[in-house]
């Protein structure tokens, strides 16, 4: 029988004696139940007959709180909620609960059986909630290079670079989020060589901030890279956004403060993200009064070969710098840490007032042009209520020549950001263990020059675009 750490649960023949309930070992796994929220260690699935509840009885009993996470209506659920049932046909659900066991938001029904699929979603009490996941035990659609470390359970997004896969570690029961990035539709790096891929890994995995996605892992076969992640499923900023239309200011700066944070240590380290943009800004959970960021995807610029998958971009640059658009024209590609800087403007320009800075519906000039010229306002029916200073750092992170935009360790001396309150708020979400004021790794030599940089008028810092309040 195959080793397994003490985090993967297999539950198998019951024994009872002297009433304690024993389980006998067996290697015939034929599916998995992953705890999902709260999280729990996955489980393997032999017994015929699998029941989950509260009761003491059951084989997998629900506890009210895992770690700080509570079960949410913990006292709605019945003794035994539900039962896994195999027979020759497959896996089904049955429900024995008195209020509703639901998969895929649908109720089952008291003594009603469904038949399970692959990464079927299960919910105790509540039709919208993910409880636990259900999955085959059958992986054969991906390598054993993968298989043998990790199991593979339900999508979770797809982008221009992969699909992303929820993932669990099986040495120790760790979700993780696996992004797949096909060859043949990515171009990656002439460098990205199997040698240089596990050196690259060994690189990015040494590298750790709070509000950066840490790269746990890399297998590569012929045809596909897989790249482990750690897993953030608080959902996106992208998200949060449309949720709540725009961000009070103190709010915003919350957020900002932690990836500005985030990119300043990337650059410092000579990595560039090179794709920032709220979609690929996660929340690590859906805690409104702990928002604690980070950004994934910063690593991937080692692997996939940017300047093609920039030049075949098909769509909006909304996010993307003036000299990533005109590399594309010129077939360059020439561009440095500055792109992210812009990239970081737009991003704050859309959580202070809730809208993109430039117009797809623009009269007389097209997205790219917008972009080029710097052709963007601040509608006073908008930004009458932000800051001065909110405005002047959006208006210094989006010029358009780079070598007059702000730097990331320049941004995060910048007055707006520079809000001693907002600071340790953020400081205590990345570093809830340290006891220390907030800091920053610019030199205190480079704060009295930054200081006069702060001053210059905004058409200045913007190349000559002037970039004010406007009536609308």
């Amino acid at each position: 029988m195959a080793a397994h750490g003490p985090y993967l649960i297999r539950l198998t023949h019951k024994l009872e004696t002297d009433g304690r309930i024993f389980f006998l070992p067996s290697d015939k796994v034929y599916g998995y139940l992953l705890p999902y929220k709260p999280k729990g260690p996955m489980i393997e699935l032999v017994l015929e007959s699998f029941t989950v509840g509260r009761s003491v009885k059951a084989n997998h009993r629900i506890l009210p709180q895992t770690g700080q996470v509570r079960f949410k209506h913990f006292d709605a659920i019945s003794k035994v909620q539900f039962a896994l049932i195999k027979d020759k046909i497959g896996v089904f659900l049955e429900d024995r609960s008195s209020n509703g066991t639901y998969v895929n938001r649908t109720l089952v029904g008291r003594s009603k059986r469904v038949l399970l699929s692959h990464n079927d979603k299960i919910g105790v009490t509540e039709p919208k909630a993910i409880h636990f996941i259900y999955m085959h035990s059958n992986q054969d659609q991906y390598p054993i290079e993968l298989t043998q470390k990790y199991t593979v359970a339900q999508e979770l997004g797809k982008g221009a670079c992969g699909t992303v896969m929820l993932g669990v570690r099986k040495e120790d029961s760790t979700q993780v989020a696996i992004k797949i990035i096909k060859k043949k539709e990515v171009a990656l790096l002439p460098s990205s060589n199997k040698g240089n891929v596990l050196n690259e890994v060994k690189m990015l995995r040494a590298i750790e901030h709070p509000c950066v996605i840490r790269l746990e892992d890399a297998i590569e076969t012929p045809d596909t890279l897989y790249i482990i992640l750690e897993l953030a499923d608080g959902g996106e900023l992208f998200d949060k956004i449309i949720e709540k239309t725009r961000f009070q200011e103190n709010e915003a700066k919350l957020y900002f403060y932690q990836i500005v944070s985030a990119v300043e240590f990337m650059h410092s380290k000579n990595i560039a993200h090179r794709d920032l943009k709220p979609e690929n800004i996660l929340l690590v959970s859906d805690d409104e009064s702990r928002p604690l960021i980070k950004i994934t995807d910063l690593g991937l610029s080692k692997f996939v070969d940017f300047t093609t998958h920039l030049k075949t971009f098909c769509g909006t640059p909304q996010y993307l710098a003036p000299e990533v658009l005109f590399s594309r024209v010129r077939g360059s590609g020439i561009y440095d840490h500055k792109v992210d800087m812009w990239s970081l403007g737009v991003i704050l320009y859309i959580l202070l007032c809730g809208c993109p800075p430039f117009n797809p519906m623009h009269p007389k000039k097209s997205l790219v042009q917008q972009v080029t010229d710097g052709d963007y306002s601040f509608p006073e029916s908008q930004w009458a209520s932000i800051s001065p200073e909110a405005i002047d750092l959006v208006t210094q992170l989006m010029t358009v020549d780079p070598k007059k935009r702000l730097g990331a360790a320049e941004a995060l001396v910048h007055p707006w950001l520079a809000d001693k309150e907002i600071q340790l708020k953020a400081e205590a979400l990345m570093r809830p263990n340290v006891n220390r004021e907030p800091a920053t790794s610019i030199a205190s030599k480079t704060r009295s020059g930054v200081s006069a940089l702060f001053k210059r008028p905004a058409e200045e810092a913007n190349g000559g675009q002037q970039c004010k309040r406007t009536k609308q």
